[in-house]
């Protein structure tokens, strides 16, 4: 009897040629680390999606809408590795939204959004429905 693991396919909303794809359960935020050098150390099975996040006020609300459609994403890595993504403060921005959830606001540019409860400003679109945000949470 041959035991085969299941393979998932990530199917991107949102900038599918700025992503590294797996057949995995696992997404790899590397900030503004350059992903193929994460990508070339991992067997396709280990990760479903490596993708760099650098902007909390607009990536955030990109990646969150990918992990919307894509349910089989179980868990996050979110690297914090260089001096530049703690200038950015995008993978804070995204932990915090995990851990302090989001509330009704306005953007920097004034318009409805979700506003992400972090020291670094970070929206997600208010179309995205509450419950939807909750529940990926």
């Amino acid at each position: 009897m041959t035991v085969q693991a299941t393979k998932f396919r990530y199917k991107p909303q949102h900038k599918p040629n700025q992503l590294i794809y797996g057949v995995g359960q696992t997404g790899l935020i590397t900030g503004w680390t350059v992903k193929q050098v994460l990508a070339k150390r991992l067997e396709s099975q280990e990760f479903a999606v490596i993708g760099n996040l650098y902007s909390a006020t607009r990536g955030i609300n990109f990646l969150i809408r990918n992990l919307l459609a894509n349910p089989h994403v179980r868990f996050l890595v979110i690297l914090n590795a260089t001096k530049e993504d703690k200038n950015a403060g995008s993978g804070e921005c995204l932990r915090d939204f995990f851990r302090h959830g989001f509330e009704e606001g306005y953007s920097d540019s004034g318009r409805p959004c979700w506003v992400i409860n972090s020291s670094i400003p970070g929206y997600i679109d208010i179309e995205i429905e509450h419950w939807a945000l909750e529940k990926l949470r």
